[in-house]
């Protein structure tokens, strides 16, 4: 790691890497610093586990890079985490150290017996030009670099390691899809979240771009100051790429519809997403990005009848007008134990905005019935994800969990391939429903999909509500509801509907995805209008089951 940082240092020495609201730092002064920093933290042996605690920042950045070249692990823990979590996983990983931001998190006040040394971010920091340099480092031939923490969707704590190879793979294979230039500014809110994988940190570096940091107190409000924050900094530094979770997304241009002066002049791509995102999401950023309004508010409208693709490219196209360029719209499918994103989707490989795109670098993706058994890539089976490649990590740090298999990852995620590799995403195996009287288990995307082709829809969640199958409805505005409950009435893929709510936004959780419970406690409490379908008892069609042709 150290060689790289040492390779890329000269390679794009005067270039800009790191960019706050009040400082730039060049990559030959990042690569200065982070030897600074190794010559202070020394004294950690090869493979020692380095916890931070607190937002990201330049300095974070810098520390980041200074443990890996050190060969040791670098373990960001997110700091808004509940106390007794944040306790429970440090006794569990025993660190060397434990590096905090004092300004957003007291590690005293939670663990006042400290078994482990512990300093703050500042301490780290001060008198650093004075700073011995710290330039020999342990050969290893794949160290483990970083850990990240996740849930996933089972709620169960896991800590995925990643190795140097794998990081280094991957970000070449992204930066191979979607190079950056020395032009590039790239905005990302979550970046303490990225700290660990390959993009965007190295992917940038590989690249020669930029990273734009947003206010450390701008993390917390998305309807709030934060977007106000997060549009001026953009504003200022000229974004070119902006990656966002759906969320963030849709505050950012209902932000920018309200404050248009605030709108960076011109982005080249913006990357969103993962298997949740909507692609009404895309029509409504598309309507703000671009200022032909009359054109996409009549897109909003028609766009059922046009075809899942033909809005990418009048998005570019319009752009291309107004701007002299093309923005591309991207949505990525990731996997933390596959560093970070897995499968890319834009317009330029051929836009599938309800697919998830085509993996990247070495990756090979597959999937298999419930026996293990592939099916083939035709477009129409379904089964359980899975994939092989360099990129994969090496297994995880909590003890008695399964590590990886070392030829493939098996995810939890279903999905159909296409015979040109391209892979649509059809929701989680944990996520099939199962209704009482009904033998095969019910895939709710496809019903969501199916729901989705009716005039006035902007978008459906299909889920088990009291033991019959639900779906919450965001329709356009002006859309009849009567008309919409009578063609889900006369559809006979929908017959298992019971009920149905309508919706004018649905509620997120703070990384993205829809909030179901809220929805079902919002149903419950009578707050949304909720319309009782006399569905017809028939039994699912064998079309709708798992792993069938559908």
């Amino acid at each position: 790691m150290f060689n790289w940082l040492q390779e890329k240092s000269r390679q794009f020495s005067d270039r800009i890497y790191l960019l706050d609201p009040t400082r730039s730092v060049t990559y030959k002064e990042n690569f200065e610093t982070i030897k600074k920093i190794m010559g202070r933290l020394k004294s950690i042996s090869p493979q020692g586990k380095v916890v931070f605690i607190g937002p990201g920042s330049i300095e974070v950045y810098q520390l980041y890079f200074a443990v890996t070249a050190l060969n040791a692990i670098w373990i960001p823990i997110d700091y808004r985490f509940d106390r007794d979590f944040i306790n429970e996983i440090l006794t569990k990983l025993e660190p060397s150290l434990v590096i905090y931001d004092s300004t957003f998190f007291d590690l005293e006040s939670i663990l006042p017996n400290l078994s482990f040394q512990n300093t703050k971010l500042t301490t780290i920091f001060q008198n650093l030009a004075s700073q011995e340099e710290c330039i020999f480092v342990e050969e290893m031939s794949d160290p483990i670099i970083s850990a990240y923490l996740t849930s996933g969707s089972t709620g169960t704590c896991k800590i995925v390691l990643h190795r140097l190879k794998a990081t280094l793979e991957h970000a070449k294979a992204t930066a191979d899809r979607y190079p950056f230039t020395a032009e590039s500014r790239l905005f990302n809110p979550r970046h303490i979240f990225h700290v660990s994988g390959a993009f965007p940190l190295t992917t940038l570096m590989e690249c020669g771009g930029c990273i734009v940091i947003p206010a450390s107190t701008s993390y917390e409000n998305l309807n709030g100051e934060s977007m106000n924050d997060w549009a001026d900094v953009m504003f200022r530094n000229n974004v070119t790429h902006a990656s966002f979770f759906p969320a963030e997304m849709y505050a950012y241009t209902r932000f920018i519809a309200r404050s248009p002066e605030l709108k960076p002049p011109k982005f080249q791509r913006i990357t969103t997403g993962g298997e949740v995102i909507e692609f009404t999401d895309l029509v409504s950023t598309a309507r703000v990005f671009a200022e032909n309004r009359y054109l996409y508010d009549f897109l909003w409208w028609v766009y059922p009848y046009l075809g899942d693709g033909i809005l990418f490219a009048l998005f570019n196209r319009v752009y291309e007008v107004l701007y002299n360029q093309t923005v591309q719209i991207t949505t990525t499918y990731g996997a933390t134990e596959l560093i970070c994103n897995a499968i890319a989707n834009d317009s330029r490989s051929g836009p599938d905005p309800r697919g998830s795109g085509i993996a990247l670098g070495s990756l090979k993706a597959i999937i298999v019935d419930e026996q293990g058994k592939e099916l083939p890539h035709d477009g129409i089976s379904v089964g359980r994800l899975e994939f092989s490649g360099d990129s994969i990590a090496s297994g995880y740090l909590v003890p008695n969990e399964e590590v990886l298999h070392p030829h493939f990852y098996r995810t939890n995620d279903l999905a159909a391939i296409s015979p040109n590799g391209r892979v649509t995403f059809y929701g989680r195996v944990d996520d099939l429903i199962t209704l009482p009287g009904i033998e095969n288990k019910i895939n709710p995307v496809i019903l969501q999909r199916e729901i989705n082709k009716t005039p006035g829809i902007q978008a459906s969640i299909v889920f088990a509500h009291h033991n019959k199958l639900h779906a919450a409805i965001k329709i356009m505005a002006g859309a009849n509801q009567d008309t919409i409950i009578q063609s889900i009435k006369n559809n006979s893929k929908l017959s298992l509907i019971a009920t149905t709510s309508f919706w004018e936004v649905f509620p997120h959780l703070s990384g993205g995805k829809t909030d179901k419970k809220s929805i079902m406690d919002s149903i419950d409490q009578g707050k949304a209008p909720t319309i009782v379908i006399d569905s017809s008892e028939q039994t699912l069609n064998s079309r709708m089951s798992f792993c069938n042709i559908f």
